[in-house]
């Protein structure tokens, strides 16, 4: 250092200041590879500790170029990240994954159907780790995965439940559901009704277990606007508390009576 600082003196140059080294985030959870095609899916499993079984979820990521997490090269949103953490928390096991065209799985930009094969691997996957619970296994869609989760369970996806977040499926594959399954919509109020009346109204006259969850200030990303201006370079921007409940009670309550 004071060699440094002789040496400065003497140039007449300004210091060079290093700048200072950020860590790299620690992500939660282990990372697995789940056989898929074309490629394999790169992934994270998080579960609570212990042995289980535990509820276990499937999170299927909307249609941008988000990653696992929540995350673009731009954008670290990070509300991918904030949904596993709280399954976690309350009990439930998930995987969370990177669809074709995002990160570390790579290749080109997959669509919608390649990106339901890729749900059926997933939840193959996921039942292949530890602790996972085949009786009490639900997939979670948000946006465009609300549609993915849903075709998936109508070709026959082995789940109980469905977990809609800001969902955008049309009904006619909500009419095709096979019986039996437990259907959650959870929406932020932002984010308007949408058709939201008209797919409970099909998954009733199918005699399915419906609820809908509406987030007060809540907008698509089921960020909460109430504290501020969601920013996604702002690491206080969260998933909404009440949503996070929803969708855990959705996950964990699975196949318990209530009342």
């Amino acid at each position: 250092m004071l060699l440094s600082l002789l040496w400065w003196a003497c140039s007449g140059s300004e210091p060079v200041v290093e700048p200072p080294v950020v860590p790299a985030r620690v992500e939660p959870g282990t990372a697995v590879t789940c056989p898929a095609e074309p490629r394999p899916l790169a992934g994270s499993w998080l579960a609570p500790a212990g042995l289980g079984p535990f509820p276990t979820a499937v999170l299927l990521v909307g249609a941008r170029n988000w990653n696992r997490w929540g995350d673009q090269p731009d954008a670290p949103w990070g509300h991918y990240r904030d949904i596993a953490q709280a399954l976690v928390g309350a009990g439930a096991a998930v995987l969370v994954f990177d669809k074709g065209g995002t990160g570390e799985t790579g290749g080109p930009t997959v669509d919608e159907s390649a990106r339901v094969k890729e749900a059926h691997a997933a939840l193959s996957c996921a039942l292949a780790q530890p602790g996972a619970d085949p009786a009490r296994l639900s997939l979670l869609g948000h946006s465009q995965g609300s549609t993915i989760a849903t075709l998936a369970a109508v070709e026959g996806a082995p789940v109980q439940g469905l977990v809609l977040l800001s969902p955008v499926v049309d009904v006619a594959p909500l009419a095709a559901l096979p019986d039996g399954l437990a259907v959650t919509l959870v929406r932020g109020s932002l984010d308007g009704a949408d058709a939201d009346d008209k797919r409970l109204q099909v998954l009733g006259a199918r005699k399915l277990s419906a609820r809908q969850a509406v987030i007060p200030s809540a907008d698509h990303l089921l960020l909460d606007a109430s504290v501020k201006v969601p920013s996604p370079t702002d690491p206080a921007t969260a998933v909404h508390p009440a949503a996070l409940r929803a969708i855990t009670d959705a996950v964990t309550k699975l196949g318990r009576s209530e009342g």
